[in-house]
């Protein structure tokens, strides 16, 4: 009788630790089941299309021109931090911050705050516009690829390299890329250009 308990009581046992193990893989195959579902609805370059769309209209720029910009900098990381302590998703700097505090009349938030999508897509789009809509880029039929450079390696960098931007108003996207500088900043802007033209977003 004492043996038959003791039997019983560990069938009892293994059959509850197979369930539990069962239930444990159950649970398991449904969590990556979501997660997949999860990436296939909400991709990461949706996941701010709210305060993309926001500033695009704000700034007047195609917002896929931002998008893809976000995808160079950060793919769309919003912790994401630079080398040189650049910051989240369009990889701000602190002193582009305070110039864009300065122009807005804004106190200098924290620094910690930059990490906020919808504060960091305000700045970093801020600057682009400031680059867009100014001199020499308002004057070339391509001036987007001298705002993209201006942005990755800086306005007065950018105005050091040796006749650039070229002379040619008309002067092709490949003209003013190849004349960058900087060869990571012509990687930069070429891969930011085929990804806005590709239409992925």
């Amino acid at each position: 009788m004492y043996e038959r308990t003791i039997n019983t009581t560990k069938t009892s046992n293994s059959h509850k630790f197979i369930t539990t193990f069962l239930i444990i893989i159950f649970a398991f195959i449904i969590y990556i089941g979501y997660v997949q579902f999860v990436k296939k609805s909400y991709p990461p370059y949706k996941m701010f299309d709210k305060e993309i769309a926001l500033v695009a209209k704000r700034y007047s720029i195609d917002s896929r021109l931002i998008k893809a910009l976000i995808w160079q900098e950060s793919k769309f990381n919003p912790n994401a931090q630079g080398a040189k302590n650049e910051i989240g998703l369009m990889q701000i700097r602190m002193i582009v911050v305070e110039d864009w505090a300065k122009v807005k009349g804004y106190h200098i938030p924290p620094r910690g705050t930059i990490f906020s999508p919808s504060l960091n897509i305000e700045i970093g789009t801020w600057l682009l516009a400031q680059h867009l809509k100014s001199e020499p880029c308002v004057s070339y039929k391509n001036g987007i690829a001298i705002a993209l450079a201006q942005y990755n390696a800086g306005r007065r960098r950018a105005f050091s390299w040796k006749d650039w931007p070229p002379k040619d108003k008309l002067a092709t996207q490949k003209q003013i890329i190849d004349g960058i500088g900087i060869k990571s900043t012509q990687n930069y802007v070429r891969s930011i250009l085929e990804k806005y033209k590709s239409d992925s977003f």
